[in-house]
């Protein structure tokens, strides 16, 4: 299991400025947020030729590129937005080629009043799944992630179960699924068969329902446990820290050390 991050620890950074702390804090990859105004530079409109010097230079570092994410969100109720949602998706597939990123991350997105749950249940399938049949040609993975009205893992196990494509897999960010009070072993079982990608932070969960980000390794999250569930079944992939306004360098190298300590534990 690898180590990365995600530029939303420092925005303002540039490619090389995340290049330099993964190295400093011995990361192993980077996840550039895209349709963010992050400054790492990797973007649609980003010349073919400066993404290749983004691939070459991350790689001359022993790095990679782990995921790209993006704001990608397939529940509206409304056809144009959702089918201008598709053709994005597809560009970012193309672009996570193009750096040589194994994965792109998106959103379900909010459930609308109507048509209720079964009726976007629908429209979500057949969106996602010409993503996929899209994906499939690249090697590029669509990883949606446990997140807004799809962090209840049962309803997003259905939804991929529905899609039923190989190209079209979980984002796992284990720590949403607590906001609804779902076990981390039972959310894991949901998504069990489909985790590509993991997200890493530590919560705190406040009286209303909302989160605050915590210490490293001192709030509610289970890290060790989601941890052990993961190498039990054999995960090979990244344990990528999403993280946003912190101090970036104590918590780039808070994180790498305490997670390190648990891989050598567990």
């Amino acid at each position: 299991m690898k180590l990365g991050f995600m530029t939303f620890i420092n925005p303002e950074w540039t490619l090389k400025e995340h290049i330099d702390a993964a190295k400093r804090h011995g990361y192993d990859g980077i996840e550039p947020r895209s349709e963010a105004n992050h400054k790492h530079g990797i973007e649609l409109d980003t010349p073919d030729a400066d993404l290749k010097a983004a691939k070459e230079a991350v790689a001359n570092e022993g790095l990679e590129f782990c995921c790209l994410a993006t704001s990608r969100k397939y529940s509206t109720a409304d056809d144009a937005e959702r089918k201008e949602s598709v053709q994005l998706t597809k560009r970012y597939v193309e672009l996570a080629a193009k750096i040589g990123a194994p994965c792109i991350r998106v959103f379900g997105g909010v459930l609308p009043d109507k048509p209720g749950l079964f009726g976007v249940m629908r429209y979500m399938t057949d969106a996602l799944r010409e993503v996929a049949e899209f994906a499939a040609d690249y090697p590029v993975i669509v990883c949606m992630e446990t997140h807004d009205h799809w962090l209840f893992t049962y309803r997003l196990m259905e939804l991929i179960r529905r899609v039923n494509h190989p190209s079209v897999q979980v984002n796992y960010d284990y720590a949403h699924p607590l906001r609804e009070f779902e076990p981390v072993y039972e959310s894991y079982m949901h998504v069990r068969p489909w985790v590509k990608h993991t997200h890493m932070h530590d919560l705190t969960l406040n009286e209303d329902g909302s989160t605050t980000f915590a210490e490293p390794f001192t709030g509610i999250v289970p890290q060790k446990q989601v941890m052990q569930l993961l190498k039990a079944d054999g995960y090979t992939g990244y344990f990528s820290l999403e993280v946003m306004r912190q101090d970036a360098d104590p918590t780039l190298a808070a994180y790498s050390r305490e997670f390190k300590k648990l891989l050598n534990e567990i």
